[in-house]
């Protein structure tokens, strides 16, 4: 027989006496120290990490093995999405940041729309305006220009050789800081013209304004194509939220609006205007003086064949009647003028006029003499005043002045030369050098 097999050795005992278990053939699995048994142990079924595993891996860790302890497992990772190409690397880290969006707009070629603007207001675009708007009649250099420096009349005339024209605002008074007028002005003409930005030149008043009416102050229009200087002057009329904008041509063009007759009294009827039409003509015909001046001053006149240059513009003479309240409310009977003035230039044209001022009409029911012009602060026409002004039947026609409330400090929105302090615009007002006791 051979020897014995030796015995198996015992297993050591552990500090408190008690023999480890050895691991049973059912249970792969180490036992678990106290801490990871305190701690939750998460499916392993749930992790894909751990599902990939070999099922076995567990059983073949040895018994002497340090005891692992039981980790809370993180979510799941979401799928990552695939690298974005160079492109949109720069469209998600680093978007460039959108213009603001521009208002949809009417071609230039579309006349007859209005503007609104959000410097004063954000009204939506206000209903359009008429197809044809009603004229301003007597609009005339001097008028424009009256309160503007030849300084700066020269500047914009020579400096500025680009596409330009005039702009002025209804009803508004002159000031010396034209910031805010500047900033409304350039928003509609923008909004209108889809551009951007219009460029808008304000020009230190001069000269005290008169105490009569409201005089119009003109500010420079410039920095535009000539496409949208056509489209400008075409539509004439831009009205925005509180204030309406008039464009008119840099050379400001000679008006056919002579002057107003008055002291005839004759009812207003088609009749009566052409009475008076054959009155004027008569009256023309006869004097040397006119007739001096037209044989020499004919530049505006077309060659059209006409036998002479005075018959062409007796021919174009027209009478428009009308009435106009006296004090106390009576009405009387007023008759507008208007002829194809002879010349374009503008000097010869004011002498057009003060010869033409100076004469009278005399008939068997009175003589007609010149009236003085209307000053409308609506529109600035020279044939009606303000109460009449056909142009605040426009809907949403801006009727209250511009501008009221515009300053916290009142001294930056008044006229020039406007007088400042106390009583008759003199110092500090009435106790001026006296004590109060």
């Amino acid at each position: 027989m051979g020897p014995a097999p030796k015995p198996a050795p015992k297993a050591r005992k552990t500090k408190g006496g008690k023999r480890p278990r050895a691991p049973s053939a059912t249970s792969a699995t180490p036992p678990l120290s106290k801490r990871a048994r305190s701690e939750p142990v998460a499916d392993l079924n749930e992790d894909p990490r751990i599902a990939a595993a070999t099922p076995d891996a567990a059983s073949s860790l040895p018994v002497d093995a340090p005891t692992p302890v039981a980790v809370p497992l993180t979510p799941p990772i979401a799928p990552v999405a695939p690298p974005p190409t160079p492109q949109m690397a720069v469209d998600t880290i680093n978007p460039i940041p959108e213009p603001p969006a521009l208002p949809v707009l009417p071609a230039p070629s579309t006349p007859g729309d209005n503007c609104a603007s959000t410097l004063l207001g954000p009204d939506p675009l206000l209903p359009a305006v008429p197809e044809r708007v009603p004229p301003v009649d007597g609009l005339r250099v001097d008028d424009v220009f009256a309160h503007v420096s030849r300084t700066m009349r020269n500047a914009w005339t020579n400096e500025i050789t680009g596409p330009k024209a005039l702009a002025y605002i209804t009803n508004d008074k002159i000031v010396q800081d034209g910031y805010l007028r500047v900033l409304a002005i350039s928003e509609t003409l923008s909004k209108a013209l889809g551009t951007p930005h219009v460029r808008v030149g304000h020009a230190e008043p001069s000269g005290a304004p008169p105490t009569t009416h409201k005089p119009i102050f003109p500010y420079l229009i410039y920095g535009i194509t000539n496409t949208q200087l056509d489209y400008l002057l075409q539509r004439k009329l831009f009205i925005a939220t509180t204030l309406a904008i008039f464009v008119i041509p840099f050379s400001v063009p000679v008006s056919p609006f002579v002057m107003t007759l008055h002291q005839l009294p004759l009812q207003v009827h088609s009749e009566s205007e052409r009475q008076v039409r054959q009155l004027v003509r008569a009256r023309l015909l006869e004097s040397s003086e006119v007739q001096r001046f037209v044989m020499t001053h004919h530049d505006n006149i077309p060659e059209n064949g006409y036998p002479s240059t005075l018959r062409f513009i007796l021919d174009s003479i027209s009478v428009t009647g009308a009435y106009a309240l006296l004090p106390g409310g009576v009405q009387t009977p007023i008759y507008h003028l208007f002829m194809h003035p002879p010349s374009a230039v503008h000097d010869f044209h004011r002498n057009w006029l003060n010869i033409l001022f100076k004469m009278k009409f005399p008939c068997i029911d009175g003589t007609a003499i010149k009236r003085a012009d209307f000053h409308c602060r609506c529109c600035g026409s020279l044939t009606h005043p303000n109460a009449t002004c056909p142009f605040k039947l426009i809907p949403r026609w801006p009727l209250d002045a511009p501008f009221q409330t515009t300053s916290a400090n009142p001294s930056l929105d008044q006229s020039p030369n406007a007088p400042r302090g106390g009583k008759n615009g003199r110092g500090r007002g009435n106790f001026r050098g006296r004590r109060r006791n």
